[in-house]
């Protein structure tokens, strides 16, 4: 099988990213910077290899490997908020993004523990490499819209609605 086209793996970041509640570029950029491991499918991978009961051939098609790396990040998100870390700690309002702390430390890798069946082994990797590769994602999915890039106008909107 050949590659993806970007829009075809961009279907699938948005759904798994949309499914967990991650942001969508983090997993595009995961993919820009590992582009590991080769799969059988003619793709690759998010940097995602198995850990606890995830076998190999749980993740060696695009598909399951955009899956692992979204449970993954979630799990990461998670265990950092079990620790301390709050919403400023993760995500930055102000440039309506995750943190750079949070950025790096998804740069550091991540273990799940061992009780934790649906999240993989997330490869370590370069820090500048993945926040640029995520910053120029979030700008791909900013370009040509009418949509200001930061919405946080909006909380104030909604809870007069509400």
């Amino acid at each position: 099988m050949r590659e993806l086209a970007p829009d075809q793996r961009n279907y699938f970041y948005v759904l798994e990213a949309t499914r967990v509640g991650i942001h969508k570029s983090i997993l595009a950029a995961l993919y820009e910077v590992h582009h590991a491991p080769r799969l059988p499918d003619g793709e690759y991978g998010l940097g995602i290899a198995p850990a606890n009961r995830i076998p190999l051939s749980q993740l060696d098609t695009f598909p399951e490997q955009v899956q692992y790396a979204a449970n993954t990040i979630r799990s990461l998100t998670d265990e950092l908020i079990t620790q301390g870390w709050d919403g400023n700690a993760l995500w930055s309002s102000q440039h309506n993004r995750y943190s750079d702390a949070f950025l790096q430390r998804i740069t550091e890798g991540y273990r799940p523990s061992s009780n934790d069946a649906d999240a993989g082994l997330l490869e370590s990797c370069d820090y500048r490499s993945l926040h640029t590769a995520y910053l120029e994602d979030m700008q791909v999915d900013f370009e040509g819209t009418q949509l200001p890039q930061n919405l946080a106008f909006l909380d104030r909107a909604l809870l007069d609605l509400i």
